[in-house]
């Protein structure tokens, strides 16, 4: 099957989601819980808990980003990934700044592994945010392939390279009444920053969609 490379990295994500809802319901029935955040404050979560997880996959795009931005896309490949972020600090009070760890298998035409260290700001203030407390996040970093992937060498040939710098964006939208989880939208982009990383322009874009836990 096209989808068994990634079998394990989503099994696991899984696995993580049973635990974390457990965990949760123990902190409920617990009288000191680690955050107590009230549904109208529950966008302001992310400045608040200083940990958070994401689990998410989608496709792969072999369209230039500036294409997918117009509303072109073409897929023929895929990922799933897991995120784990720390804040490092307040811009801010509306503007948080995080670290985060990515690791992301690539599937159905791809077979590699993907890790990102990136660097994000995230803005938390948003007028409906009582309603539906939503962030936005842009960050970079970055990006070590455990090997050349296949559509960057069709697209650069020996140009490219397993090490390039991670661009990514995040929207995130949770409810009033669950501060800690969120649904999660990311694009993930590798590229050597205008050339200058070995010569490479645009490597590949990837959006995913899945879940943030914060703690």
């Amino acid at each position: 099957m096209l989808l068994e490379p990634a079998s394990r990295l989503i099994g696991a994500a899984c696995v993580a989601v049973v635990v974390l809802v457990a965990r949760d319901g123990a902190f409920a029935q617990s009288q000191q819980p680690l955050h107590v955040i009230s549904p109208p404050d529950a966008w302001r979560a992310p400045a608040i808990m200083p940990w958070s997880v994401s689990m998410f996959a989608g496709p792969l795009t072999t369209r230039l980003l500036s294409e997918s931005f117009t509303g072109e896309f073409e897929f023929e490949s895929g990922i799933a990934g897991i995120a784990v972020s720390r804040r490092l600090g307040m811009l801010t009070s509306d503007l948080v700044v995080e670290g985060e760890l990515q690791l992301i298998q690539h599937f159905a035409g791809e077979d590699h592994f993907e890790g990102n260290l990136v660097v994000a700001a995230r803005w938390i203030r948003f007028p409906w945010n009582r309603v539906l407390p939503t962030t936005f996040a842009l960050g970079l970093g970055p990006s070590f392939a455990t090997s050349l992937p296949e559509q960057e060498r069709r697209r650069h040939g020996h140009h490219s390279s397993a090490v390039l710098n991670e661009f990514f964006g995040e929207v995130t939208i949770g409810a009033p009444g669950l501060p800690r989880w969120a649904l999660v939208g990311r694009m993930e982009h590798r590229s050597g920053i205008f050339g200058l990383i070995n010569g490479v322009h645009d490597a590949s874009t990837a959006f995913g969609y899945g879940l943030k836990y914060r703690f």
